[in-house]
């Protein structure tokens, strides 16, 4: 459960989810300047619930949080949300998007992004308030085409690294390797939700994609958490072979082979998720 889940809903985080409901209501109605409305919609959601994680769990004065820039806001939750953690340059993105139509005025939003905000939002409210979670969130990943655009706009040498690129890319290897693949799985029995499920035969791997930036290795503690998956699969499939696998763009500290040692989990670093992918196609930009 996350840190908030035995709280009330606070008018703060009230207001994020609203803005979020609201997004997607200009979503459906379609037009361009319905979808420059849920963007920014999206975007001050987001903002608000890290000013409400930094008030609340940090302790932090609203006069210290208001003079933080968004860059600097998910710095500061990044060690502390799983959501803001794996998937960090998502969440920059979306900021980059809003900010090329709101001030520049050189991009015009698309559906698919606006759908790819809105999933990400909602992951990050259902991570810090699952007891008034939205119910059911699609996966939704911001298109290459965009991702491209907005690096170079902000003249980044990489494409944007995110958990669920990398997951979606890894499911299409699995599959053509004849696996049977479940993006984003609810473990029978439980609330817990892993990123790919993958089943043949009498085999199944339960995975957990972590995607960094360099420089960031991943801990123990996401072994620890994949080992939770796989007792669970383990639990719901007792005629099964099960396994877990760690995967990464980058690498993982000394604590974390250890402990996947220790418990038997295979770990799959950067090196070796870009020789896997490069059976479908150069990926060379996710890694360093």
């Amino acid at each position: 459960m996350g840190p908030y889940s035995r709280q009330p809903l606070l008018p703060i985080a009230r207001h994020a989810k609203e803005l979020i409901e609201h997004s997607s209501e200009h979503l459906e109605k379609g037009t361009e300047k319905d979808l420059l409305i849920a963007l920014v919609h999206v975007d001050n959601a987001v903002e608000i619930m890290l000013k409400e994680h930094m008030r609340f769990k940090k302790n932090m004065s609203w006069g210290q949080i208001e003079k933080m820039f968004f860059p600097q806001l998910l710095d500061a939750c990044v060690n502390d949300l799983e959501s803001i953690e794996n998937n960090k340059n998502q969440f920059v993105a979306f900021h980059d998007i809003r900010n090329s139509l709101y001030h520049a005025g050189t991009f015009v939003p698309r559906k698919e992004d606006v759908e790819s905000a809105i999933y990400f939002s909602k992951l990050l409210f259902n991570e810090m308030h699952p007891s008034f979670s939205f119910d059911k969130i699609d996966v939704k990943t911001t298109s290459d085409d965009t991702m491209n655009f907005l690096a170079k706009e902000f003249g980044k040498s990489k494409p944007y690294v995110t958990e669920t690129d990398l997951t979606k890319k890894l499911a299409m290897l699995m599959n053509r390797q004849g696996y049977h693949v479940i993006l984003n799985p609810i473990i029978a029995g439980t609330s817990l939700m892993a990123d790919l499920l993958l089943s043949r035969k009498n085999e199944v791997i339960v995975v957990e994609v972590k995607a960094r930036t360099a420089g960031n290795s991943i801990l123990n503690s996401s072994v620890y958490q994949l080992c939770g998956y796989v007792e669970a699969v383990k639990r719901a499939t007792p005629t099964k072979k099960v396994e877990g696998w760690l995967v990464t763009n980058a690498n993982f500290s000394q604590a974390a082979r250890k402990a996947a040692e220790n418990v038997g989990v295979r770990l799959i670093p950067g090196n070796e998720l870009k020789e896997m992918l490069a059976r479908i196609g150069n990926h060379q930009p996710y890694f360093f």
